[in-house]
Order: C-alpha cells, then sequence, then structure tokens
C-alpha cells in the first residue's frame, strides 16, 4: 500500500505533528485518507483528536494560524495555513437522532474507534497517523479494491439516523463509480421516506452533486427516493435515466429532469429553493428545447440566441437543444463558426436610439423599431449599415405598422 501521506498536503502534515507533539492523538480522517488511497486530489481534509477545542484553539493560535470557531458547539475548529483548511475536531460519539438528520447531542470522546463508528461508510471511516498508518477498522480498504459502497454497521440504522446518507451513497457511488451494496439498496428502499425530513437545501447540495457525474445505473434502482426528494412525480423514469448522461453538466441535467415531472414548468423550478441564477438558467434551457428542434436550429435561430444571450450562455443554449433533440453537436458547430462575424445585437446595430428620435420616431415605437431591425439584419433581410437601416425603417413604417 502506498504511503497516505504523501498525498496529503504538507500543511495538515504538520498540524497533526503540532498536535502530537503537543501529547494529543491525532488523525486525518474521513474522505482524505480514501482519495490518498485511490491516488485522488484531495479537496478537503478532516483531522480528528483527543484534544479538546480549546486545546486546538490554543495550540494553533501559539503557531500563527488563522482560526474559525463557528462549529465549535459541534467540537470542530477551522484553521487556515498557506491557503489550506481544514478542520480539526474533537474524538466524539453522537446520541439518538430524533429527527432523521441532526444528532441530540456530541459527546466528547478519547477513543478513535467510537469515532469512526459514527461514519456513514466504510470507505469514509478509516484514518491515518502521524506516521502515515492507516486505521482500518471496517474494513474500508477492501471496499476500496472490490469498489463497493458498503455502510459502517447497519444502513438502517445509518439511514434512521441521518436520512441524508441515502442520498450520499448514491453520491460516492456516481463519483466513484463503485457499486452499492444490496443492504444499502435494500435498507433505502425500506427508509426513503425519511428523506422528507431533510432541508430543501441540503437535497439540492446532494442532487447537484450527483447530477455533477455520469450517473445514471447508481439511479435507476432509487426512482421513490429521487421522487420523493422534491415531492414530484417523474414520469418515463427510465427513459429520462438512460439519456441523462448525455448533458454535460448538472444546471443542464436539472432542467432535463425537470421536464420529466408533471404540473407546470415555472412552479416546479420554483419549488427547488434554488439560486435566482440556477432558476433562470433552468428555465431558459427548458423553454428553448421546447421552441427549438433540429429543423429550425438553422443559422438565423443560432444568429437570435446569441444576440439575445450572448456568446457564452447562447452556447449553453444551443448545445442544451442539441442534446435533447438528439442533434449532432459537431455539425451545429460548423454551422456557429459560419456565422459568427455576423451576430449582432442592439448595441452593435448602426443606428441608435438617437438616430430614431431626429427621424421623428418616440416613446415605445423606438424599442420596436431597433427590435425589428435587428431582427431583419439577423435574417439577412439588411445589412448592418446606417444608411440601409435607415431605408428599410421606411419600409418598416408600410410593412410592419402592426408592431408600432
Amino acid at each position: 500500500m502506498s504511503n497516505v501521506l504523501n498525498y496529503l498536503s504538507k500543511s495538515v502534515i504538520h498540524a497533526l505533528n503540532i498536535l502530537f507533539d503537543a501529547g494529543f492523538e491525532a488523525y486525518v480522517v474521513g474522505g482524505a485518507v480514501r482519495d490518498a488511497l485511490l491516488h485522488k486530489k484531495i479537496n478537503d481534509y478532516d483531522i480528528a483528536t483527543n484534544a479538546l477545542p480549546k486545546n486546538v484553539i490554543e495550540l494553533f493560535s501559539e503557531k500563527s494560524y488563522k482560526i474559525d470557531d463557528c462549529g465549535i458547539k459541534h467540537g470542530t475548529v477551522r484553521v487556515i495555513n498557506n491557503n489550506v483548511s481544514f478542520e480539526i475536531t474533537t474524538f466524539r460519539k453522537e446520541s439518538s437522532y430524533k429527527d432523521n438528520r441532526h444528532p441530540d447531542s456530541v459527546i466528547f470522546t478519547n477513543d478513535l474507534k467510537e469515532d469512526l463508528i459514527r461514519r456513514d461508510f466504510t470507505i469514509n471511516a478509516m484514518a491515518c497517523s502521524v506516521d502515515g498508518d492507516v486505521i482500518d477498522i471496517f474494513n474500508g480498504i477492501d471496499d476500496l479494491n472490490n469498489s463497493v459502497i458498503r455502510s459502517v454497521g447497519d444502513p438502517n440504522i445509518r439511514f434512521q439516523e441521518d436520512a441524508l446518507r441515502m442520498l450520499r451513497a448514491i453520491r460516492f457511488s456516481s463519483k466513484l463509480n463503485f457499486r452499492i451494496d444490496e443492504e444499502i439498496i435494500k435498507a433505502i428502499k425500506n427508509n426513503f421516506e425519511l428523506i422528507k425530513n431533510v432541508s430543501i437545501e441540503r437535497i439540492n447540495t446532494e442532487i447537484d452533486l450527483i447530477l455533477s457525474y455520469k450517473f445514471s445505473k447508481h439511479l435507476i434502482e432509487f426512482r421513490d427516493l429521487f421522487s420523493l426528494a422534491y415531492d414530484l412525480k417523474i414520469k418515463d423514469f427510465d427513459l429520462m435515466i438512460n439519456k441523462i448522461d448525455n448533458f454535460p453538466d448538472s444546471i443542464m441535467k436539472a432542467a432535463y429532469v425537470l421536464s420529466f415531472i408533471d404540473g407546470d414548468f415555472n412552479n416546479k423550478v420554483l419549488s427547488l429553493k434554488l439560486s435566482n441564477s440556477v432558476k433562470n438558467k433552468i428555465t431558459v434551457f427548458y423553454n428553448n428545447s421546447k421552441e427549438y428542434d433540429f429543423k429550425s436550429l438553422d443559422k438565423y435561430v443560432i444568429k437570435t440566441i446569441f444576440s439575445k444571450y450572448g456568446m457564452d450562455f447562447g452556447y449553453d443554449i444551443i448545445k442544451y437543444i442539441c442534446y435533447y433533440n438528439n442533434i449532432d453537436i459537431l455539425m451545429i458547430n460548423e454551422r456557429i463558426e459560419s456565422i459568427k462575424e455576423e451576430v449582432y445585437t442592439i448595441d452593435t446595430l448602426d443606428i441608435n436610439g438617437n438616430d430614431l428620435i431626429e427621424l421623428g420616431y418616440y416613446k415605445e415605437q423606438i424599442g420596436k423599431a431597433l427590435n425589428i431591425l435587428l431582427d431583419m439584419v439577423l435574417s439577412g433581410k439588411v445589412k448592418n449599415e446606417k444608411n440601409a437601416l435607415i431605408r428599410a425603417l421606411y419600409k418598416i413604417d408600410i410593412d410592419y405598422m402592426d408592431y408600432m
């Protein structure tokens, strides 16, 4: 087995030594150990120790580490050094979970095993000492080698303690491309209704992570959990799952999932408590996928989308339309390359509102006239040249009277 210390940040190793030299036990725990054993990039570090939070604050303040003690009631102190931040948490065991999400109380302990036994999955329940020794009480290394997500203890109890763990099982399965142990699958099917006790914000976080991976095979058995998480009825679930991996990011995938849910689309989006930016993107993806298909995604439509939404977001919209309708994106890319220099907006027209005022237009006529001119330029009916646009205005007055 490779030395886990070779994959850890020097700042984290230094922190272990600070605690060890002060007479405390200290271990890197959880996902950092898992990812080090898998030779993957480590994004988050957690240290478990028998030092109390006040000891941690004192020790690391003396070493000029930045301290964030906002998690101190749970025994956690965040320390920051050389732009690396990590959480140091006192060994703890937890009491009952009345709300299927949070422990009723946190009890500090001196026993590493008691700290590890409260964790969710075996691959997340390993610890690494300051010497690089891996403490693997629950055979997490074997499960890594066998590519399986397995619970620490009875998964029914784990999910009744914290219902979010059901989505976490799917998330780790998707991220690592591991199969989910049959006992976990049974436990999810027995306890999926507990997901109603989890806040929509935490559900959003897990679902967003799940959607960021290639995950279809990992969700196929969890229709009820996925549907109940958002209290939405998903139609044609198997069809949706089989196609969703075509989409390149989680926001596009979310828009696609919502297209399979009964009810008013806007109300569905509002119910998810997402950021306004994400809700807007999902809505735009959905609306444009309904408006345009292969036959209508011609050069004029592409220019119109770029003009309205900009080149970057506009391209995302076009990609979504392609994936939604099984359109060859490479062919559309060729089409895009041929019209890049022909994309205009109202601001880049060779005529502006002041010009229209001088020509006798007023109030709402100005905006309507500029929009009609823009559409004519994008469709190739008139060149974006001031004199040509002015000549077109006279035609608009006659042919587009209904617009004025």
